[in-house]
C-alpha cells in the first residue's frame, strides 16, 4: 500500500477481494466449517518442542551465538540503487539525504532511470562521480491483456528487474543490495541500521529481507528507536536482500507487474520473514505524481522518521534470530492480560501487556480501524504481523498484542505463513 501510493510499486486491492478467490488452507491449521465466519485454529504442539525444532533448523545457530556479539560490521561494499522515473526534484532530495548520512566508505550509489526525462538526467549528472553509475532503461512496457489503466505498476516492476540486474552485473563482489526510490528520505542512522541487520541475513535462513519501514509507525505507536521486529508482511520502502535470493529465487520468476504484492504471496515468500524497525528509517514524501493518485498520503505523512539514538556497537542481533525471538514473543503474549476492544482506552492502565483476540478478517480490520493502525491485509497477512500477531506500542508504557485465538512458532521450511481465511 505504502509502496503503491507514492512510488506506484504495488497495488492496494480491495481487502475482501484480496482474500477471496483463494481456497488455500494453511497446513497445520483447521478451519471451523460450522462457524458462519471461518476461524483459523493452529494445531497445538508443546511450545518447548517447537522451539527445540527451530533451533535445529537455523543454519549455524550455535556458531552465531558464539560469534554474534563479537562480530563487527563487514567491510564489503553494499550497493544502493535508487529507482526514478521523472520526478527530478524528488530524486535530488532523496540523493541529498542519502549523501548526508552515508559513511565515507562501504557503500556505492546507483541510479536507475525509467525513460529519458532530461531533468532527471541533469540531476544525476550534477553529482558527478558520487553516483557510481546511472542506468537508463528504454521504457518499453509489457502489459498483459492490454490493460491500460495500470501501466505504471507494470513499468515499475519491469524497471526493478532491469535495475537490480544491472547493479549485480556491475560488480560480481556485491552480495546484497539496498533498494530505494526517488521519494524516500533516510534517517540519520539508516546506514548503521542496515549494516547491523545485514549480518542477520547471513546467519538466519528464515529471513529474506531487512526493511527500513514500519507500516504502523505513526508517532503515537513508534516510541523506541532500539526496538526491532520480525514481520511476515513484506514492508518495502527501503529494503535489503541478498544476491543469492535474487539469482536463485526471485529473478527468474519476477512478475511483469505489482512486484511487492507478488513478494507477499505465500509461494514466493515461502514463509520467510523480514526485519523491520519500530520507528521507520525511511520517510516517503512524494505526494505528487505517484502511480496511485496518492490516496494514502494523509496516513503516510504521519509516519515517524527516527531521530533517536541506538547503541549499535552493543546491539544484540541474537535477539532477532527466529528461535529466540519466537520463544520470547510467545511468552509475552501468553502472559498478556486479555481485554476487549471496548477496554482499549482505559486511562488507568500503565506499563501493562494486553491482548485482543481476533477470530476473523472482519474482527481484525475492526480492531485496526478503532486503534488507528493500517487496516489492511495482503495474502492473508495483516500489515506488520508475525505469526498472526500484530504488536503495537501504546501510551503510558502499555503494549498491545492483536492475536489469533491460538498461535505457535512455525518452521518456515515446511509450513506456510500464518494466513487468515475468508
Amino acid at each position: 500500500m505504502h509502496h503503491d501510493d507514492q512510488q506506484g510499486a504495488g497495488t492496494t486491492n480491495n481487502i475482501q477481494n484480496d482474500l477471496k478467490g483463494s481456497n488455500q488452507k494453511p497446513t497445520g491449521a483447521v478451519v471451523e466449517p460450522s462457524s458462519p465466519t471461518p476461524i483459523v485454529r493452529v494445531i497445538k504442539k508443546p511450545i518447548i518442542n517447537l522451539v527445540k525444532e527451530e533451533r535445529k533448523k537455523i543454519d549455524n545457530l550455535e556458531d552465531f551465538k558464539e560469534k554474534g556479539e563479537q562480530e563487527t560490521v563487514s567491510n564489503f561494499i553494499i550497493p544502493i540503487i535508487i529507482f526514478t522515473y521523472k520526478r527530478a526534484e524528488y530524486l535530488k532530495e532523496t540523493i541529498d539525504t542519502v549523501l548526508k548520512y552515508m559513511p565515507s566508505s562501504g557503500f556505492h550509489i546507483y541510479v536507475s532511470q525509467d525513460g529519458d526525462d532530461e531533468s532527471v538526467k541533469k540531476v544525476v549528472d550534477s553529482y558527478g562521480n558520487t553516483i557510481k553509475k546511472h542506468f537508463q532503461r528504454e521504457r518499453n512496457v509489457i502489459i498483459p491483456d492490454k490493460i491500460s489503466n495500470v501501466v505504471a505498476y507494470y513499468s515499475i516492476a519491469q524497471h526493478y528487474k532491469y535495475g537490480i540486474n544491472k547493479v549485480f552485473e556491475s560488480d560480481k563482489t556485491y552480495d546484497r543490495i539496498i533498494i530505494l526510490e526517488e521519494d524516500l528520505k533516510v534517517s540519520h542512522d539508516f546506514f548503521d541500521y542496515f549494516s547491523t541487520m545485514s549480518r542477520l541475513l547471513d546467519r538466519d535462513t528464515s529471513l529474506f529481507c531487512v526493511s527500513a519501514w514500519n507500516d504502523n509507525g505513526l508517532e503515537e505507536f513508534a516510541q523506541n528507536p532500539s526496538s526491532f521486529y520480525r514481520s511476515d508482511f513484506f514492508p518495502g520502502l527501503g529494503w535489503m536482500m541478498k544476491r543469492k535470493l535474487w539469482e536463485e529465487d526471485f529473478e527468474a520468476k519476477w512478475p511483469l507487474g505489482f512486484w511487492d504484492d507478488w513478494i507477499r504471496e505465500g509461494p514466493n515468500r515461502k514463509g520467510r520473514a523480514c526485519i523491520r524497525p519500530e520507528i521507520s528509517r525511511t520517510f516517503t514524501f512524494g505526494f505528487k505524481g505517484g502511480a496511485s493518485s496518492n490516496q494514502f498520503s494523509n496516513y503516510l505523512s504521519k509516519i515517524k522518521l527516527n531521530t533517536g539514538t541506538v547503541d549499535w556497537n552493543n546491539f544484540d542481533i541474537n535477539s532477532l534470530v527466529k528461535s529466540k525471538y519466537d520463544e520470547e514473543l510467545i511468552d509475552q503474549v501468553k502472559s498478556a492480560t486479555p481485554i476487549t476492544i471496548h477496554d482499549l482506552n482505559d486511562a488507568t492502565r500503565e506499563n501493562t501487556k494486553i491482548r485482543i483476540e481476533y477470530k476473523s478478517t472482519e474482527e481484525y480490520l475492526n480492531v485496526a480501524k478503532v486503534l488507528g493502525i493500517m487496516a489492511d491485509i495482503k495474502a492473508g497477512v495483516p500489515r506488520g504481523a508475525y505469526l498472526g500477531i500484530v504488536t503495537v506500542k501504546l501510551k503510558r508504557g502499555n503494549v498491545l498484542f492483536i492475536t489469533p485465538p491460538t498461535f505457535s512458532p512455525q518452521t518456515y521450511t515446511n509450513l506456510p505463513p500464518f494466513k487468515l481465511t475468508q
